[in-house]
């Protein structure tokens, strides 16, 4: 009966193993990061988290800022990313009064580019803020590890399918970055997580918890709310149990995206005087793009090809077949939620997503996808996905390698990449640029180190150390993580009874 109950129970990862691969995770990315701010939409919403600070919402004059309903100006930028760059903001605050006010930093090349920040003397506060980043992606490698824990794969092959699909995939690019697709990329990853959860055991808790990554998917990005409902349908379609049962869950499922919605149109009144106004006014913004030119600039383009910028995503393509043979319900709501995000992207006027690495718009769905690979990689028979997911991971690694290293700046001073230029492509460009002036983004924003970046990389380190410390003392003292996963859950169920 104990066995039995061990299969079929939820599991969960114990909290003290996933704080430490937490810290492990943003202790990686943040070895990487910029330490400043790069593009108008980090700008808008580093710019509308000060104005909170402020109880405020108007923001300075900058791209992607409209006159509202009252006349004073406001940025069209997320909820979610604004609010969480909060306590960033005022951390930078405390080490720029604790530190001393230092030079400010200045990428090698040219300064940044349609961005107007409130005061850029005041640089710790963009410092810290950028490691909100670096966050973001070590909570979707966290999920993306969890989930595959969950379908009982070795550790140690987990831990590595994870770290790669960090380091070989934009997702380490974007990690420099606050960009709203970096909180996309978790809430989506935890939405898969969630409903993984779901199948192995539906309950209203379960569709709580799916409702609530789905509400701050919606507070992500407001075009999240076509995903919200695959997931709803999800729910009401999938689960051992009674129809009666789904629909409840369904209706437990709505209450945080209900709730989001309702803040996200409560903010656009404030903002714009019309709930249904998100703050679009130029009128270029629309979908006017022909779909085959936007969805074969999304995957295969020179400068914004989603299997260029993430080989790895090879492996799913190729393997469909296993995927769904091996989990059917969460491979036909992923491809349906891909659906969704290329049938949307594809046709929006800057389906690319401007200046940036690869198609951003399309980040959030390699972990989710690779996640679901697991299973496939590590069958015995499959030697050839192996094979592939491993040139392709090298591959992968370089391009992203060249996406850390160059300051953006570089390329979008002189010229703007032709996503469907080979010669004037974006990785071509920056290729171009790193021969020229080598390694400049690695926290090389001024030509001395101060005594904050000294602060802010001696923490990063010392995060490093720690977590690594506590990952090889919790796998020598607890044995088979899932066994202690089962144990842990048993133990709480048999109190709850």
């Amino acid at each position: 009966m104990q066995s039995a109950m061990q299969q079929n129970h939820l599991t969960e990862v114990p909290r003290f193993y996933r704080v430490a691969l937490l810290l492990f995770f943003t202790a990686l990315f943040a070895l990487v990061g910029r330490g400043t701010l790069m593009s108008s939409d980090e700008g808008g919403i580093f710019n509308s988290a000060v104005a909170m600070t402020r109880g405020t919402l108007s923001v300075p004059p900058g791209e992607n800022v409209h006159p509202g309903r009252d006349g004073r100006l406001y940025s069209m930028r997320e909820i979610l990313p604004t609010v969480a760059t909060v306590p960033f903001f005022v951390t930078g605050v405390i080490l720029e009064k604790a530190a001393g006010l230092g030079s400010p930093p200045l990428a090698s090349g040219p300064a940044n580019i349609g961005i107007e920040l409130l005061d850029t003397s005041n640089w710790p506060l963009f410092l810290t803020s950028t490691l909100l980043g670096s966050l973001c992606g070590a909570f979707t490698l966290l999920y993306c590890w969890e989930f595959l824990i969950l379908e009982g794969l070795p550790q140690r092959r987990v831990l590595t399918l994870v770290l790669i699909v960090g380091w070989a995939t934009p997702l380490v690019v974007y990690s420099k970055t606050i960009f709203p697709q970096i909180f996309e990329s978790a809430v989506l990853m935890l939405c898969l997580l969630r409903a993984r959860q779901w199948c192995e055991r539906p309950c209203l808790r379960a569709g709580w918890k799916l409702g609530v990554a789905c509400g701050l998917g919606m507070l992500s990005r407001s075009a999240f709310l076509p995903v919200v409902a695959c997931f709803g349908t999800f729910l009401l379609l999938v689960g051992d149990t009674r129809l009666k049962d789904r629909l409840r869950a369904v209706a437990v499922f709505a209450i945080t995206p209900a709730t989001a919605a309702a803040l996200i149109l409560a903010v656009n009144w404030l903002k714009w005087g019309s709930p249904l106004d998100f703050g679009h006014h130029d009128p270029r913004e629309s979908f006017s793009t022909n779909p085959l030119t936007g969805l074969c600039g999304l995957l295969v383009s020179p400068g914004k090809g989603l299997l260029l910028f993430a080989p790895i995503m090879l492996v799913p393509i190729f393997f469909a077949r296993s995927i769904c043979k091996a989990r059917r319900a969460e491979f036909f709501l992923m491809l349906t939620v891909t659906l969704v995000y290329l049938g949307v992207y594809s046709q929006w006027y800057d389906w690319g997503g401007g200046l940036c690495w690869g198609p951003r718009f399309l980040l959030g769905l390699i972990a989710p996808w690779m996640a679901l690979s697991g299973r496939v990689l590590f069958t015995h028979s499959n030697i050839f996905a192996r094979r592939l997911f491993w040139t392709a991971a090298t591959l992968g690694a370089g391009v992203q390698f060249l996406g850390v290293a160059v300051y953006p700046q570089w390329i979008y001073s002189k010229t703007l990449p032709n996503p469907l230029s080979l010669t004037t492509s974006n990785i071509v460009l920056t290729a171009q640029a790193f021969a020229q002036h080598g390694v400049d983004d690695l926290w090389l924003t001024s030509s001395a180190m101060s005594r904050e970046y000294i602060l802010v990389l001696s923490v990063i380190c010392g995060m490093l150390i720690g977590s690594i410390a506590l990952l090889i003392w919790a796998g020598r003292s607890g044995g088979s993580l899932r066994t202690a996963i089962t144990a842990s859950e048993t133990h709480r169920e048999s109190r709850s009874a």
